[in-house]
């Protein structure tokens, strides 16, 4: 690989590093208001795919996410 190959991979990781960042930033915040983002997912899934047009992979990712909250003992971000 040659040394601008490198560059451009190293800039665009550097870039979504940062994008990553400001999401988990962003959710955080919302956690801190007493947003609940998974609440919906646990017990709404139906109307959360049709609402938000979410294939089936996407609902799975969900049910997984909300799976490993419950087993990780994370539940307070899933229920009041």
């Amino acid at each position: 690989m040659r040394a601008s190959q490198v560059s451009h991979i190293i800039r665009a990781q550097v870039e979504e590093y940062g994008y990553s960042a400001q999401n988990m930033l962003h959710h955080f915040k919302g956690i801190l208001k007493g947003y609940l983002p998974f609440v919906v997912a646990d017990k709404k899934m139906e109307e959360l795919k049709t609402r938000e047009n979410l294939d089936d992979g996407a609902v799975d990712y969900l049910r997984k996410a909300v799976q490993y909250l419950k087993d990780t003992g994370a539940k307070r971000l899933i229920y009041n």
